[in-house]
C-alpha cells in the first residue's frame, strides 16, 4: 500500500475468494529513555522493582509517524472503498484531542474510510483486560486537517530572535 504496509487485514471469504477486507493499524507509544526501560524489565523479572525508571511517553513522535502512514493509506483506502481501523489507547486519543485539530473525527460512520478504535485497559479481579472505549472516523480531509498543528503557530521575529540570542555563547541563558 502507499504510505507502507498495512499491520492486519481482517478479510471475509466466500469459499477460497476474498469478498471484503479492512486493513487493521495498531499503534504502540514511542519512548524516550529506552535504556532505562530495559533496566525495568530486568528489574521486573527479578522481582525487584524501585519506585520510579527515567523514561517517558513520546505523544508527539508517536502522533507524527502514524498520520503521516494514515495520510498516505487513507488515499489508498477511499479509492478503494475500503476502510483502515487504527487500534490505539484511550491515553493515545486524548492527547491527539489536546494536541491536534482533530475536528474532522466525530462518531464513526460507515462511509468514511478512516476508523479510530480507542480502548481502555482495565484491571478487573486481578487481571487487565482491553475494553473498546469510543470508536471515531473520519476521511483523508480528516487526517490531513489533524497533521496541522492544532495551537496557534504564529510567532514573532522578535520572539524567535531572542531566544536564539540567548542561547549564543557568551550571553546568560534565559
Amino acid at each position: 500500500m502507499s504510505g507502507g504496509s498495512v499491520d492486519y487485514f481482517l478479510v471475509g471469504l466466500s469459499g477460497a475468494s476474498i469478498v471484503d477486507f479492512v486493513g487493521i493499524e495498531i499503534q504502540a507509544l514511542d519512548t524516550t529513555g529506552t535504556g532505562a526501560i530495559w533496566q525495568t524489565r530486568e528489574d521486573l523479572l527479578r522481582g525487584q522493582l524501585t519506585g520510579s525508571y527515567s523514561y517517558g511517553m513520546n505523544w508527539k513522535m508517536t502522533a507524527k509517524t502514524i498520520l503521516v502512514q494514515l495520510l498516505h493509506k487513507a488515499a489508498s483506502f477511499e479509492a478503494l472503498g475500503k476502510k483502515i481501523v487504527l487500534v490505539i489507547q484511550n491515553e493515545f486519543a486524548e492527547y491527539l484531542d489536546r494536541e491536534l485539530q482533530t475536528s474532522g473525527l466525530h462518531a464513526a460512520i460507515e462511509l468514511d474510510a478512516v476508523h479510530f478504535h480507542m480502548y481502555s485497559v482495565v484491571e478487573s479481579q486481578g487481571s487487565l483486560s482491553i475494553i473498546l472505549h469510543e470508536r471515531k472516523s473520519t476521511n483523508l480531509a480528516g487526517i490531513e486537517r489533524m497533521l496541522n498543528v492544532g495551537r496557534d503557530a504564529s510567532i514573532l521575529l522578535d520572539d524567535v530572535l531572542s531566544r536564539i540570542s540567548a542561547r549564543l555563547p557568551g550571553t546568560p541563558l534565559a
